[in-house]
């Protein structure tokens, strides 16, 4: 149901604490924290400053421990977009990341919602397109290049999108739905 993803998110938030005892230069878990703390904050789950703020320290402390971890910057862009809608900042942190990981779909994902977000569609579809390159079987990059493509009336564009992911995901229901409802969207211009 509704609650999974924030069960998970605690869930998964235990198992890194857990890896930051035994570890505690373990960059990576610190981001990864990081990022679920921010998600948490942005999905509703929960809105107070102290998840915010527990975002920021995470974050702080896997740059501090691993100043070219793209994960930690990337990290940072997610506190700055998904706390406060900050796309500016976020961009800055996200031009980092690219700078150490410039082949990491996630990262490349990332940019292009921000890129989105501010308007700057041909830079939002060429990190998805690069994204996926790198990772063809990644259903977020697709779904973010379904919206896209819909957003600008790409619907053949759309329908090829639908069809890649139908044929790695059969289940997923989300690209069916899409599928059923691309006659509305058409109409509907």
């Amino acid at each position: 149901g509704s609650g999974d993803s924030h069960d998970n998110g605690s869930q998964a938030l235990r198992l890194i604490d857990e890896a930051v005892s035994r570890d505690p230069d373990f960059a990576g878990a610190y981001a990864l924290a990081s990022r679920l703390h921010s998600e948490l904050f942005w999905f509703g789950y929960d809105k107070t400053p102290e998840r915010l703020e527990k975002a920021k320290a995470c974050a702080e402390a896997a740059l501090r421990i691993h100043p070219e971890l793209g994960e930690a910057h990337l990290a940072q862009a997610f506190y700055h977009y998904y706390g406060f809608r900050r796309y500016d900042d976020a961009r800055r942190h996200i031009v980092a990341a690219l700078r150490v990981s410039p082949n990491n779909g996630d990262v490349l994902n990332t940019a292009a919602a921000i890129d989105r977000r501010q308007g700057r569609w041909d830079e939002a579809l060429a990190n998805m397109n690069k994204a996926r390159e790198i990772d063809p079987r990644n259903l977020s990059v697709l779904w973010n290049l379904l919206e896209t493509d819909l957003a600008l009336h790409r619907y053949e564009d759309a329908e090829r999108i639908i069809g890649a992911a139908r044929a790695i995901s059969p289940r997923e229901n989300f690209f069916s739905l899409a599928h059923a409802a691309l006659p509305l969207f058409q109409s509907g211009e």
